[in-house]
């Protein structure tokens, strides 16, 4: 199946020293290839083939020459939430705060800011229009809170 797969990408079989994941990814268009490098406590990604899509992830990471699959990035940079936006991980996604996220409801881009002001009763905040205000009442940390 490697082979098949090297043969396909065009990437030469025999190890060479150098996987050119271009190539896997320029042939792989279903899916996102990334690729971690961990040395010490510092995490890199050297390629990540569409950034911000919604295609199905494959993590690779980068060690002694060799490429791996990473099954859990989470488990790789020690988190329970790892922002592919960002490439950080963290404790708590709640704890994360992307500077392409809207301020007010946290959807993953920010919301259009236009004369639409509601406040929500709960929290007291303001937002910048009805489906951020929507999108903040669906949130799961107010899903067991009445949220007016």
């Amino acid at each position: 199946m490697a082979m098949r797969l090297c043969l396909k990408a065009g990437v030469p079989f025999q190890n060479t020293g150098s996987l050119d994941v271009r190539q896997f990814q320029d042939y792989l268009l279903d899916f996102n290839i990334t690729l971690h490098k961990y040395a010490g406590k510092v995490h890199t990604v050297l390629f990540e083939g569409f950034p911000d899509s919604e295609k199905k992830n494959i993590d690779l990471i980068l060690g002694d020459n060799h490429y791996n699959m990473v099954n859990s990035v989470t488990a790789l940079y020690e988190c329970s939430y790892y922002c592919r936006r960002c490439k950080i991980g963290c404790k708590q996604a709640d704890h994360h705060f992307c500077a392409t996220k809207c301020s007010r409801c946290y959807s993953p881009n920010p919301c259009t800011k236009t004369d639409f002001r509601r406040e929500c009763k709960t929290c007291n905040w303001t937002f910048y229009n009805q489906d951020c205000f929507e999108n903040h009442r669906n949130r799961p940390i107010f899903s067991n809170a009445r949220v007016l």
